[in-house]
């Protein structure tokens, strides 16, 4: 059943996480919407019948689904309400994650646009909300919002064992991206902790950077023809462009060399993650 938010401080658990915060009803109207939908609605393992119903009809009118079949929609929510990664999602995360999607502000692994077809498609459901993940982790304003539901039940900041935990669970995440995708676009945070222990030279650091600011550029270049009249996919372009002329570094494209070097290094502790933890932490 919904949880029902209350004017007064409505008590909600903060998904991924122990804990349990009393929130102000103010506070929790300044919260970004995809966090506000995190925290006060059931997930979708627990939701209502109803509502499983209502998400199934609502995105099925988005993807604009003309042959609407009963036994589609029962594997399509049986896959949501089973798989782990997936069920703790709130149906309104859901459904939001695929307006992003339709809108192209989330993209796939490789950074391209997700074929979304007219139909409730498993396979595309799964990159459409692992694209919603990564666009939590680097969303400023989701984070931060985040960041002061944790200080609500914790003011002076996470306990050393639950800083020891979130470190624990970013490289496991790590670990598991090198061994089903032969890379981690995260790795790039590992960089200051193992960078005394990678042996690229200038030149091969110059040459990974030459090669991804083009593919970064590329990118951009293509994304904007694809979304003419949005302002923002050109003055991004518009960004790297000026940056790269002015003899500049671009922040993404270093970010995405660090990684790729780190993966580098990494890839020869993938079989093991004791092993992988010790090339990192010494």
């Amino acid at each position: 059943m919904e949880q029902n938010l209350t004017p007064q401080e409505p008590q909600v658990v903060i998904q991924g996480t122990n804990l349990r915060a009393s929130i102000p009803q103010s506070l929790f109207n300044s919260l970004p919407m995809m966090l506000r939908m995190e925290i006060s609605q059931a997930s979708i393992v627990n939701c209502t019948v109803e509502t499983k119903t209502k998400l199934t009809n609502d995105v099925m009118r988005l993807l604009q689904v003309r042959d609407k079949n009963e036994g589609m929609a029962k594997d399509w929510l049986l896959f949501l309400s089973t798989t782990p990664k997936f069920n703790n999602l709130a149906p309104g995360e859901i459904y939001e994650a695929f307006k992003m999607a339709m809108a192209r502000e989330l993209l796939d692994a490789d950074g391209k646009e997700i074929n979304l077809l007219p139909e409730l498609s498993i396979n595309t459901t799964s990159k459409v909300l692992i694209s919603y993940f990564e666009w939590k982790k680097t969303n400023p304003e989701y984070q931060d919002g985040k960041k002061t539901l944790l200080s609500l039940n914790n003011p002076s900041g996470p306990t050393q064992e639950e800083k020891l935990q979130i470190r624990l669970d970013f490289l496991k995440s790590v670990f598991d991206d090198l061994n089903k995708n032969g890379k981690s676009t995260d790795a790039w945070l590992l960089y200051d902790d193992i960078k005394d222990k990678l042996i690229q030279t200038n030149e091969q650091k110059k040459n990974i950077y030459k090669q991804q600011e083009f593919l970064y550029i590329r990118e951009l270049k293509y994304d904007a023809e694809k979304n003419k009249g949005r302002r923002s996919y050109t003055e991004l372009l518009e960004s790297a462009q000026n940056m790269k002329s002015n003899g500049k570094y671009i922040p993404v494209v270093q970010n995405r060399c660090k990684a790729i070097m780190v993966c580098d290094y990494l890839m020869q502790f993938k079989n093991d993650f004791e092993q992988f933890k010790k090339a990192i932490n010494g």
